[in-house]
């Protein structure tokens, strides 16, 4: 079959960029067939968040629409490879189960049969239906009225399943003429389902996703139609539409779009769904591997408890050129406002079975339930991190100066770079030799993920130490670490004197020559004396430059000592910051 120019040039505007989708595609089985259908990105099933795309990558995330109308329709499109010329049909068999009983003799689109079965529950059969035929089987010709595809022999073919399993996933497969199948799936959600990939008996996991998921769907019970938004940018508002913005088909108008509590307007919390659950938590992170064309501003939430808009969640800017040929919002799973949400459950190391609790706006007789076994070990890059900071969130310091306190600030992050509460971090010393002191050992971020620990140089200059600090209940996740080592050279802080007598701390080490404190005084010709008073022989002590040595009796002073700074005029004494 022949591929249109036009389709070709708009996948040339966007393949560039979608080129990231192939590359970060988690990996999956090899298609068996790799003739009929293009490979990757053969078979589509629309609205996704994240659907097939022709030349580059195969459907990771599964189409999900409502079980009952409205908006309980999916659009399920077959790609052929591009050839040159267009050849005729060949004639190709097939009986009633669409199984092929005399193979054409070339490889092309123009027979196809479509199948749909539940996969889970594993009963197999279902209600959903094909809209041409009202069965489960459909058996299409690209020139008949069932490909709603509008353009004929350009090597597509596009044709709509009707909801009707109630929470299902399906599997929808199409073969060709010569016998080559491809397979996609398309979730249906009635009330509120979880399915794979999921870890409980009788399921396994949804190729394309690492274990330690759960796809959530939550059906609206309250919707209506979504509706042109104007202003520069056109949203989609049927399946057709949006098959229009991802391949640059041309699709039959195929029914509008109807959203969550849109025909509410004046209470825009009824289009949203809120999420909850109590062990894992509700993210959409491990799919955004597309941050580039998130809306400026917009960003998905992740937690025990979230917030999800029904649709809206791609736009093309209009007329292209200019502009890209699409951004996304990259939040409902199913990218489509109709009246479901979806979402991911995800497991963390709190595992055991999560009671996930969805509800649509403020409405309370819309809450619904349904539960997801989480076991075995957290699923990589869902793990929190741990990162070590300043008290100003700057770089921690290697070098420190003896009893100069340094504040300590442990992050600790989601994979999204979202600060995590409630968790403990324990930090040790290395080695344990009372040359530096830790307080306190443990603490428990806060909102902001943040704890705080203090850590107080009290060894001599040159000694050194390791701060490690681990996040309790994560064995797996290596501790943040930090070494720091007392400076030989400590920092100085500078302290104004007036005419007078000076009160003052000494912060330089124990049996400091008085010279050196004298030193410290600046201009030089402002020092008078220093004096200190010395409890055990309850007698004062001075200095006094100029004086012969044996009349100055202070001749050290020790760390924290209260000295008297005695000058002539206003002057400045550089001390060690502690």
């Amino acid at each position: 079959m022949r591929i249109s120019i036009r389709k070709l040039g708009v996948l040339g505007l966007i393949g560039a960029v979608l080129l990231v989708f192939g590359m970060l595609r988690p990996g999956a089985p090899s298609q068996t067939s790799e003739a009929a259908f293009l490979s990757p990105g053969g078979i589509q099933a629309l609205p996704s968040f994240f659907p097939a795309l022709p030349f580059l990558t195969d459907q990771v995330v599964p189409a999900m629409i409502p079980a009952s109308p409205p908006g309980n329709q999916a659009l399920i499109t077959v790609v052929a490879e591009p050839v040159a010329v267009v050849f005729p049909d060949t004639g190709a068999i097939f009986n009633s189960n669409c199984d092929v009983m005399a193979a054409g003799v070339w490889d092309g689109l123009s027979s196809v049969c479509f199948k749909v079965r539940a996969s889970f529950p594993t009963t197999g059969a279902t209600a959903a239906r094909f809209d041409a035929s009202g069965s489960d089987r459909l058996l299409c010709d690209e020139t008949a009225l069932c490909d709603v595809d509008a353009i004929m022999f350009d090597g597509w073919m596009s044709v709509l399943l009707n909801g009707g399993g109630k929470d299902e996933m399906l599997e929808v497969t199409a073969t060709d003429e010569s016998g080559n199948t491809r397979t996609v799936n398309v979730i249906t959600v009635q009330t509120m389902i979880a399915v794979p990939p999921i870890v409980e008996p009788g399921t396994t996991p949804l190729v394309g996703f690492p274990p330690g998921f759960s796809i959530i769907g939550y059906r609206c019970s309250d919707v209506g139609k979504s509706v042109l938004m104007l202003g520069g940018i056109w949203i989609p508002t049927t399946l057709g539409d949006m098959s229009d913005i991802i391949n640059g088909t041309t699709i039959g108008a195929v029914g509008p779009f109807y959203g969550c509590g849109q025909d509410t307007p004046g209470n825009p919390s009824d289009n949203l769904v809120q999420l909850q659950t109590d062990v894992g938590q509700m993210t959409i992170q491990p799919l955004l591997i597309f941050p580039s064309l998130a809306l400026p501003g917009y960003d998905c939430p992740i937690g025990k408890s979230v917030s999800v808009a029904d649709g809206l969640t791609m736009a093309m800017s209009f007329p292209v050129p200019p502009g890209p040929p699409f951004s996304m919002q990259n939040c409902d799973m199913d990218a489509a406002p109709n009246g479901t949400v979806g979402y991911l459950a995800m497991r963390t190391a709190d595992v055991g079975q999560a009671t996930i609790t969805g509800q649509q706006g403020s409405m309370a007789g819309t809450t619904i339930q349904t539960y997801v076994n989480f076991i075995g070990e957290p699923a990589a890059g869902i793990v929190p991190s741990i990162v070590l900071y300043a008290a100003d969130m700057s770089a921690l310091p290697a070098l420190v100066s003896p009893l100069q306190q340094v504040d300590v600030t442990a992050v600790v992050l989601n994979p999204s770079l979202n600060p995590l509460a409630g968790k403990t971090v324990s930090c040790t010393l290395d080695p344990v030799s009372g040359l530096f002191a830790l307080l306190a050992d443990r603490d428990t971020t806060g909102q902001d993920g943040m704890a705080h620990f203090a850590l107080i140089p009290t060894g001599f200059p040159g000694s050194e130490t390791t701060l490690s600090c681990k996040l309790e209940g994560y064995p797996n996740i290596p501790p943040a670490t930090h070494t720091f080592t007392i400076s030989l050279t400590p920092s100085l802080e500078t302290v104004d004197l007036v005419e007078g007598c000076n009160p003052l701390a000494a912060t330089w080490a124990d049996g400091t020559p008085i010279a050196v404190v004298a030193g410290a005084v600046a201009p030089a010709e402002a020092l008078d004396a220093i004096w200190n008073f010395a409890a055990a022989s309850s007698t004062w002590q001075g200095y006094a430059p100029g004086v012969p040595a044996d009349v100055n009796n202070l001749v050290s002073v020790n760390r924290l000592d209260a000295i008297f700074v005695c000058v002539n005029a206003a002057a400045t004494i550089a001390r060690p910051v502690i």
